[in-house]
């Protein structure tokens, strides 16, 4: 189901399913470059499972330029809660990569609306880099995107039916491919309506360190689980192992799991295997 709410920003689409009898709730949030092109196909899998969810795409139109990146993005993922949750509802929080940073911050702003956090591949997990190698960086994970969807993914990972076995996404190559490069298309799209916000963006995930923010979240009893990729090109996995120790030893309610054939971005790349990953993580108590 899609629809559209209005703020300061300009207009936020938002995309939304709903189940028969639900338990839970989750809210998806896009990371740099991404939007409901990007989410869609994962709330459709969140659905299979039994969760009600809703994504949105950042409008990118308006808003004071002064105004952080981040926080304007947990602008923009509370308003969309406050129009589409009811009194006393509470949400599981799913991000990826700059998306994390948002929904920590708003878990922090307004912790009774989240049962849990689960970031995947967060920005911030490296502490902060440098503008220039993380441009680098973005580059070669978009030819890496590219260059996947326009091969089918590798065929070695392929079974005889065509299903993708490292993802078990139940997925032709052709609609992986055709889903994949239509993704990048609106991933270019959603940066060249707003260069300059784009240029923030990556100066704010250069910038970020998400230490101070998942201490405070775990503080508030609010679970947090970071799922990360065993080959990331946006970050270095022995940083993030090294972040994570860290943060374990101050005493964080965290739960890392370890994804041994991830990319940066397999959380969008296979939504089936990402949305049986949540499935997994949330009911693991």
């Amino acid at each position: 189901m899609k629809s559209s709410i209005r703020n300061q920003f300009g207009k936020t689409k938002i995309q939304e399913v709903k189940t028969r009898g639900h338990k839970e709730k989750i809210v998806v949030v896009p990371g740099f470059s991404e939007g409901v092109t990007h989410t869609k196909k994962l709330l459709g899998h969140l659905a299979a499972k039994g969760f009600d969810a809703i994504s949105f795409s950042q409008p990118r139109k308006r808003g004071d330029k002064r105004l952080d990146p981040i926080e304007r993005q947990t602008r923009v993922l509370l308003d969309v809660l406050d129009k589409k949750m009811t009194d006393g509802e509470r949400v599981h929080g799913v991000a990826h990569s700059l998306g994390s940073a948002a929904l920590l911050r708003a878990a922090q702003e307004q912790p009774d609306k989240f049962q849990s956090i689960t970031i995947f591949e967060p920005a911030g997990a490296v502490g902060r880099q440098s503008v220039p190698e993380l441009l680098k960086r973005v580059g070669k994970k978009v030819v890496k995107n590219q260059v996947g969807a326009a091969a089918g993914q590798n065929p070695a990972n392929f079974t005889r039916d065509g299903h993708y076995t490292a993802s078990a996404d139940t997925e032709s190559r052709v609609r992986f491919s055709t889903r994949v490069n239509s993704a990048q298309l609106a991933g270019a799209g959603t940066l060249g309506k707003n260069p300059a916000l784009a240029v923030r963006e990556a100066v704010a995930a250069g910038n970020y360190d998400m230490t101070n923010d998942v201490r405070k979240v775990a503080e508030l009893g609010i679970p947090i689980h970071i799922v990360k990729a065993e080959s990331d090109e946006m970050f270095d996995t022995d940083k993030v192992d090294d972040r994570l120790e860290t943060l374990l030893e101050h005493g964080a309610s965290i739960s890392s799991v370890a994804d041994p054939t991830a990319r940066h971005d397999t959380s969008w790349m296979q939504p089936e295997r990402t949305a049986r990953i949540i499935d997994q993580t949330l009911h693991v108590e």
